[in-house]
């Protein structure tokens, strides 16, 4: 039973997180801004298409986790954001902002619906 609802463990740990997000701002100094809202509207279309039908949800959770990753939203109360990129004159000719958060999830919801997302592509495909 455990095995068949697995799936939704990255969107679970999303909503935990944005539950304590709520609390830390509800209790501290620490505000919500853009990204944190935008976060949690994707958590919510998350939701909604859970309850809609598996694969959509399952679609849904991987663009809010790609999005989240790339520091576009936020599910953290501090935004905690790691540059990579290369400079060439002193000039920023590239960065890509990641947050580790968002990317450890993502990484957990490929091992656990890797297999559902190939075998779509793969009908697709035909």
């Amino acid at each position: 039973m455990v095995k068949k609802y697995l799936y939704i463990l990255p969107l679970i740990i999303l909503v935990v997180t944005a539950g304590y997000a709520t609390y830390i701002v509800s209790t501290t100094n620490i505000i919500f801004g853009t990204k944190h809202y935008l976060g949690c509207l994707f958590i919510a279309i998350s939701l909604i298409g859970v309850f809609i039908k598996k694969s959509l949800g399952v679609y849904f959770t991987g663009i809010t986790l790609l999005i989240g990753t790339l520091n576009v939203i936020a599910f953290t109360p501090a935004v905690e954001a790691y540059s990579f990129g290369f400079k060439f004159n002193n000039t920023s000719a590239m960065s890509i902002k990641i947050q580790a958060f968002s990317f450890l999830v993502l990484l957990l919801y490929l091992t656990l619906n890797g297999q559902f997302l190939i075998s779509k592509l793969r009908k697709r495909k035909q």
